[in-house]
């Protein structure tokens, strides 16, 4: 089997993350959209970032649970980083990736390293312009630093995390999801999780430059989406109040239903878990 044919026949078997850059689509005539769902809205994603870092001077990027390294293939791909390090812990999907650039000719200018990320680790990482952390702090606790983040609770762990990075790098793309029992051991409402976030950056000494639900991205674009889940509506006023107050189980009923009250005709995207922010 050669290069192309191996590409093709491995893009359908590993997970939804792992995602073709679109030369790689071009050269070999399809599309990854045929294989799998985008579930995580990875075209969006992309170009929010292309259009933010375009006029930022950034000329490397370390890419943290980068999978196959869908985006500093891209960001490469368009003269907008020079050099990417691509890290994960999935030997296939490095494997994977390693194929990709060695097809793309690309291969001098990314490398895939296995490694399991850790906060006990994350200061040994290469110091660059840019860090993209898309698909991985809101893991820690149960993919990884399970004991850590069972000691110090996640939001500890998410500023120590994000200090850590603060010290490195330039810029900051933090991609995060807000789910029902994710990130573990941080007992915000989940409307709220999006406002507590930024206060998490703001205190690891990042400021949030723009930050978007992705399912809003999807909607109403770059423009709208920005800051629409973290802006201090009478809502979010009155919700913060009761959680400070009363507390999480009281502030989480009430967000409930006043979500299923007047949640919109794309509610169930998946989407609509996911948040990006933008820190500098």
């Amino acid at each position: 089997m050669d290069l192309k044919d191996d590409i093709i026949a491995n893009i359908g078997i590993l997970e939804n993350y792992c995602w073709l850059p679109k030369r790689a689509e071009q050269q070999l005539g399809l599309s990854t959209k045929s294989f799998k769902e985008d579930e995580f809205g990875m075209e969006l994603r992309y170009n929010l970032i292309k259009n933010k870092l375009l006029m930022l001077g950034v000329k490397d990027v370390v890419d943290l649970g980068g999978n196959c390294g869908y985006f500093s293939f891209q960001m490469l791909d368009e003269n907008i980083v020079r050099k990417a390090w691509v890290y994960d812990n999935d030997i296939d999907v490095l494997n994977f990736g390693n194929k990709v650039a060695n097809y793309l000719g690309l291969q001098d200018h990314i490398s895939f390293i296995e490694k399991s990320l850790s906060l006990n680790n994350i200061n040994e990482l290469p110091e660059v312009d840019l860090v993209l952390c898309l698909n991985l702090i809101h893991h820690a606790g149960v993919s990884f630093d399970v004991d850590i983040v069972e000691k110090m609770g996640w939001s500890k762990y998410a500023t120590d995390f994000l200090k850590i990075l603060r010290k490195k790098y330039r810029i900051a793309i933090i991609g995060v999801g807000f789910k029902k029992f994710r990130p573990i051991k941080w007992s915000v409402p989940r409307r709220l999780k999006p406002i507590y976030f930024s206060k998490i950056a703001n205190q690891a000494g990042w400021k949030v430059v723009y930050d978007a639900n992705i399912e809003d991205l999807s909607f109403i674009g770059e423009r709208l989406a920005n800051g629409r889940k973290t802006k201090k509506t009478p809502y979010i006023f009155i919700l913060e109040t009761i959680y400070r107050f009363v507390g999480y189980r009281a502030a989480n009923i009430i967000s409930k239903i006043f979500e299923k009250l007047f949640s919109t005709k794309h509610g169930k995207n998946k989407l609509v878990n996911y948040h990006i922010y933008i820190l500098q």
